[in-house]
């Protein structure tokens, strides 16, 4: 072994800096590489984290255009909701909130990633978000209640635990029910909280993004056409053309809605890094 040894370091040394610069090439590109895969692998695994994301779908539609929604009208979830659908096992309905001031006591700040649902929203069955603090199963179910972040917890409360403390939104005081781990990086659903508003989804027209449980071994395409046909729509601009019950770990990366769609990824991106990333291992 010393032999073999002091003869590699010999052939070594006798170019010194040609080998030097060989190992540097080499370890470069293997670091720029396992970037790559690393980068990759979270691109493709978008909300796979949900215990039952292969169960859940978006519901997305053409209107009177060619363009692809996410943000439908409410009466569609409100006939979805209605029991009649045997294939639907459990439906959450989220809103984006405008931009706003929160405020406890004198700390004030402006929050720009909020979420809106219903009383009795579902949304923590749905979507298992990992709870810090509070109970899951009673997470959503009254008016002016909050879920935050931990990192918001933290920025309004310090040390304290904020559940059943009040969180001023504007001049509405939630009651903070619960605090949850910060969102992940990989899923399409970005907030640092979620309040259920009492009047979002009245006997008024708004629109919604609506996402669905679906019971196992159903034909989806059937469903699609299914939803198409209701007679629902708030008028003939609502009424939807075309349906795609779009897979919730497909969402970011092969969803074309534009309004209401959330965080959406580049698939030729990811492709094309793909490639460079072999090329340089090739090389």
């Amino acid at each position: 072994m010393r032999i073999f040894f002091n003869l590699s370091l010999r052939n070594f040394l006798k170019s010194i800096k040609f080998n030097i610069l060989n190992m540097l090439g080499l370890s470069l590109g293997i670091i720029a590489c396992f970037l790559i895969l690393v980068y990759a692998d979270h691109e493709l695994h978008f909300d796979e984290f949900h215990h039952n994301s292969h169960s859940l779908y978006r519901l997305e539609g053409q209107t009177n255009g060619d363009q692809w929604f996410s943000n439908l009208g409410v009466e569609h979830a409100r006939e979805l909701q209605s029991g009649s659908h045997p294939e639907i096992i459990d439906q959450v309905t989220i809103n984006q909130a405008r931009k706003a001031f929160f405020s406890v006591g004198e700390t004030k700040f402006a929050e720009p990633y909020i979420l809106q649902t219903n009383p009795g929203s579902h949304f923590f069955d749905l979507f298992n978000f990992e709870v810090l603090q509070g109970r899951r199963e009673s997470l959503l179910n009254e008016p002016n209640t909050v879920v935050i972040t931990q990192t918001l917890a933290e920025k309004y409360f310090g040390g304290k635990s904020p559940v059943v403390q009040i969180l001023n939104y504007d001049t509405i005081p939630l009651k903070v029910t619960c605090v949850i781990a910060d969102v992940p990086s990989n899923t399409h659903l970005t907030f640092d909280l979620i309040f259920t508003n009492p009047r979002l989804y009245d006997d008024g027209h708004y629109h919604t993004q609506t996402y669905l449980e679906l019971a196992n071994n159903i034909d989806v395409r059937e469903l699609e056409e299914k939803i198409k046909g209701l007679d629902v729509a708030y008028n003939e601009f609502h009424a939807l053309s075309k349906v795609q019950l779009m897979p919730l770990p497909d969402i970011y990366l092969e969803s074309e809605a534009a309004f209401g769609a959330s965080g959406k990824g580049d698939p030729l991106q990811l492709n094309v890094l793909l490639i460079v990333g072999a090329l340089i291992l090739l090389i």
